[in-house]
């Protein structure tokens, strides 16, 4: 199946229609980027892909371009300041503007405390908070400007409640499970401060996502057991939510954390 057909039969919800905004989306070479920037192509957006890898930043572009969309790819890597400055330039200077920012770069390599090593622990934090902050840090100067904006900051249901599901944070990833715990809180700060400015902050916090790193990874069907729906959520259902935190339909909405778990997180 080609990536048009993919996402192309998916359903908009009335009023989700963001045409000519302009959307940036980390880490959209694979997984719930790839999938978040598909759908906001047809929602109408023109894309910015910030992606780490190359091949994956181009295929991205090209599969959006043949759906009739708009996409520019950068590659970049979120930790590193520069290159996140340089992606909002980028989106500046090819449309003028900035509407939205999608922070969906994230690593999650296991390893237990006792064995962590430094750099494990750094390289984790330094993409997955530290590569947020940098993302927000260089939107919201245009944001603020235009009095207007919407940024979604993927966290995760392991940064509210680690240890829920065997085989994830409370079982060697705490190094992502406090950095996405992080980005949850980062998200409620920032929220607090853009608010005067008109820029809507929301975080969302997936549980057990069927991307292609987590099937490759032989615990994905072991966790499902703990998932009361009994399956993991497609990466197109989470850019569908992605959508909705970025729609008009949620313009009273700002420092909330949607959490999208199926069921594993009720409270």
């Amino acid at each position: 199946m080609s990536a048009s057909d993919k996402y192309g039969d998916l359903p908009l919800l009335h009023g989700l229609h963001l045409d000519d905004k302009v959307a940036i989306v980390t880490g959209s070479g694979a997984g719930i980027g790839k999938a978040t920037a598909h759908i906001l192509a047809r929602a109408g957006c023109r894309i910015v892909i910030g992606e780490i890898n190359g091949e994956w930043a181009e295929a991205t572009a090209r599969e959006i371009r043949a759906a009739g969309g708009t996409a520019v790819p950068v590659v970049m890597d979120v930790a590193i300041r520069q290159d996140a400055q340089r992606l909002a330039e980028t989106a500046l200077e090819k449309f003028g503007t900035i509407d939205i920012l999608a922070n969906i770069a994230g690593m999650y390599p296991p390893a237990l405390i006792v064995d962590m090593k430094e750099e494990e622990w750094d390289r984790v934090f330094d993409v997955n908070i530290k590569g947020t902050f940098n993302c927000c840090q260089a939107v919201i100067p245009t944001m603020m400007a235009k009095h207007s904006g919407r940024i979604v900051n993927i966290a995760s249901v392991d940064g509210m409640q680690p240890g829920i599901m065997p085989g994830r944070s409370g079982y060697g990833c705490s190094h992502y499970a406090s950095s996405k715990g992080a980005v949850i809180t980062f998200t409620k700060c920032l929220a607090a401060e853009m608010a005067p400015h008109g820029v809507n902050v929301n975080a969302m916090s997936p549980g057990w996502v069927a991307t292609e790193h987590a099937l490759s990874g032989g615990r994905f069907y072991e966790g499902l057991k703990h998932v009361p729906l009994g399956r993991g959520a497609q990466p197109e259902e989470v850019g569908q939510m992605v959508l909705l935190l970025v729609s008009p339909v949620t313009s009273f909405m700002t420092g909330e954390n949607l959490v999208f778990s199926g069921g594993c997180v009720m409270d």
